[in-house]
């Protein structure tokens, strides 16, 4: 399976590829705002306006990625959450209505699968269409069942993707459970405050999709994920997967979702003890935390193949040469976890 497109709305400016070009943007705080960019363009005003941020930056991505890509035989995308601040509205006007005319545009843009409904609409695409909302492996699961399209030989070329926005509500509830910091904290220092809990992030990637490996972005050669795993369960997984594809732990660069907590950080310093020689990078120090940020990694992961320089913030470990594979592992809140092994196509 091989990316052809790919496209990330994300608090990094990578849409205009100025991530690369000027560098990391910094951000203050314990939320990272997406940096959208303009919708104009590709979608219609009032389809704009009723929107909420999570269809607007997911459709705004889906459309980017699409261009010139021709038609694809279905949408899979993955998301935790949704638009979830237009539930809680929605829910609001019942009260305030008590039960009588609400307004539908709060329900319709609540759902989780708003996106890819509207994606369908506005592309005419007719074909197979589901939304995976598997919480910390929503991302994971869209991947395994595009994965198992390609397999059966149902579809030849698929838009795939992942999305999240910053809810108010869900923010507040896991923040009192501790699960994002207190104190100020910018992208340089996320590490290295030793601390408990980590950064609120959103974005909305995309991707195309196909069998055929001319002029792609990487390869997608397996991904695996488990709940309540153990290091041993996890460096088993890692060595099956490698065996599966005759790869050497020598030839794989790393991915890893450390986030700044300092409570589950130590799964990925034991992880990387298995490879102590490897290149590593980073990804949720861009971006924040939240349950579909492997969606980004993987765009992230095309970015590394094609380019031989990259900002500094990127690279935890070693230095930077475009690798040849690369094996991406992340947790989400130490419950569910996922790996990844992506190929470069270039090298």
């Amino acid at each position: 399976m091989y990316i052809k497109a790919a496209t990330a709305i994300s608090p990094q400016h990578t849409v205009d590829g100025r991530l690369f070009t000027e560098g990391v943007t910094a951000w203050t705080g314990n939320k990272c705002y997406a940096a959208e960019p303009s919708y104009i363009e590709m979608i219609p005003r009032a389809l704009l306006r009723r929107m909420n941020k999570a269809v607007r930056m997911g459709v705004g991505a889906g459309l980017m990625t699409l261009q010139g890509q021709g038609t694809q035989d279905g949408i899979v995308l993955g998301t935790a959450n949704g638009g979830i601040d237009d539930s809680f509205k929605f829910l609001r006007q019942i009260l305030e209505y008590d039960e009588g005319t609400l307004t539908p545009t709060n329900f319709v843009q609540s759902t989780p699968n708003a996106v890819a409904g509207s994606l369908a609409m506005m592309t005419k695409n007719t074909g197979y269409n589901i939304t995976h909302v598997n919480y910390g492996l929503a991302f994971e699961a869209a991947l395994l069942d595009a994965m198992m399209l390609f397999e059966e030989g149902k579809v030849q070329s698929l838009l795939l993707g992942g999305l999240e926005e910053i809810s108010d509500h869900n923010f507040n509830m896991d923040l009192q459970a501790g699960w994002f910091k207190t104190d100020e904290v910018n992208d340089t220092e996320l590490f290295a405050f030793q601390t408990a809990g980590t950064v609120k992030g959103e974005g909305a990637t995309m991707f195309v999709i196909d069998d055929d490996p001319e002029h792609a972005l990487a390869q997608v050669l397996a991904v695996d994920q488990m709940n309540f795993a153990t290091q041993l369960t996890l460096q088993d997984r890692v060595a099956q997967i490698l065996a599966e594809h005759a790869v050497s732990r020598e030839e794989v660069a790393l991915m890893v979702g450390m986030n700044g907590d300092a409570r589950h950080d130590g799964w990925y310093h034991e992880f990387l003890d298995a490879f102590d020689q490897q290149t590593v990078y980073s990804f949720k120090n861009l971006v924040g935390e939240y349950p579909t940020a492997t969606a980004f990694a993987v765009w992230l992961a095309t970015e590394l193949f094609a380019r031989e320089e990259v900002p500094q913030e990127m690279v935890l470990r070693g230095s930077h040469t475009p690798p040849k594979f690369l094996l991406i592992y992340n947790h989400y809140k130490a419950k569910q976890h996922s790996l990844m092994l992506l190929r470069n196509p270039r090298v």
